[in-house]
């Protein structure tokens, strides 16, 4: 009797058994890859927001120099930087435009009513490695 209850027990067959499997391998699948992902878009989160922050932070420190100490120093050296674990360095470069008082350029930024300021910031992108550029721009008067 005991071993008649136990052969009128039903288990899964082989098919239900390898259809659970592929679809757990198939949203495991998708799982992985949308944490693959997320962590390629934080990791570029991270190195656009430190380069902009080093670009705003030149700006910034130009800026605070005031118009003849600006005139002074130009032409900026290009200045490089390292970004946590990315091995191409960020480059930070600087515009100084002079302009007189008709919004007219001039060559000499001795003369200039009030000058413009551009710090470019390239850095290499960690998601599709091509190069990128962000510009951050100020006004200096007299």
């Amino acid at each position: 009797m005991k071993l008649a209850k136990l052969t009128n027990t039903r288990g899964f067959s082989l098919l239900e058994v390898s259809m659970a499997f592929a679809i757990l391998a198939l949203l495991s699948g998708v799982v992985i890859s949308t944490g693959v992902m997320l962590m390629r878009k934080a990791r570029y989160n991270m190195v656009s927001a430190e380069a902009r922050n080093l670009g705003i932070q030149k700006l910034e420190e130009i800026a605070a120099g005031g118009f003849n100490n600006i005139v002074l120093q130009t032409p900026f050296a290009p200045q490089t930087n390292l970004i946590q674990n990315v091995d191409p360095v960020v480059i930070r470069t600087v515009d100084v435009i002079g302009h007189a008082t008709n919004l007219v350029e001039v060559a000499d930024l001795m003369t200039a009513s009030y000058l413009e300021i551009h710090v470019n910031v390239e850095f290499q992108s960690p998601v599709s490695k091509r190069r990128l550029t962000n510009t951050f721009s100020t006004i200096v008067s007299k």
